[in-house]
């Protein structure tokens, strides 16, 4: 048998939506709203003592079902309104020695794409379930953009 990869996997989805740019992007970092449309979370939080997402703050979430197992704890790197944010795991998982992702927001004529890539690494008990992890994650990933797209594009702008 085969030795299973110590190697980073990425990932990259996206979708169109019907909405500006602007409106996606206050929609995603809204922690208030954030349950309303994403599918891959039972709890999100800013835990750093703000009160909204920027460069250096904090978020704890926490996934449904068995991902409740797995909280990420994610400091933002990158925070430039209405275009990119990205953001890397700062706790120690069980289950991942690494995650970091993105969210690119670009104009269109008829609203916006979003473009989610992601990155991780198994911690290396768990290395032999990365084919798992990653198939799993590209299907939620995808679950959760067409929830923020269907969310968006029946939700009346508020902002």
């Amino acid at each position: 048998m085969g030795k299973v990869s110590a190697m980073i996997q990425t990932g990259v989805q996206s979708c169109t939506i019907r909405v500006p740019a602007s409106e996606v992007f206050k929609t995603v970092y809204d922690y208030a709203m954030r349950l309303k449309w994403d599918t891959m979370l039972s709890s999100a939080a800013i835990i750093s003592g703000q009160f909204s997402a920027g460069t250096g703050v904090v978020t704890r979430c926490l996934g449904k079902g068995w991902m409740k197992l797995f909280p990420i704890e994610a400091v933002y790197l990158t925070y430039k309104p209405d275009r990119v944010a990205a953001v890397k795991m700062v706790n120690r998982s069980l289950l991942f020695g690494s995650f970091s992702a993105s969210i690119r927001h670009e104009t269109q004529n008829v609203g916006s794409t979003v473009c989610y890539k992601y990155a991780f690494r198994l911690r290396w008990y768990a290395r032999f379930l990365t084919p798992i992890a990653h198939s799993v994650l590209s299907r939620e990933v995808a679950q959760r953009l067409n929830g923020l797209k269907n969310y968006c594009e029946k939700t009346p702008a508020t902002f």
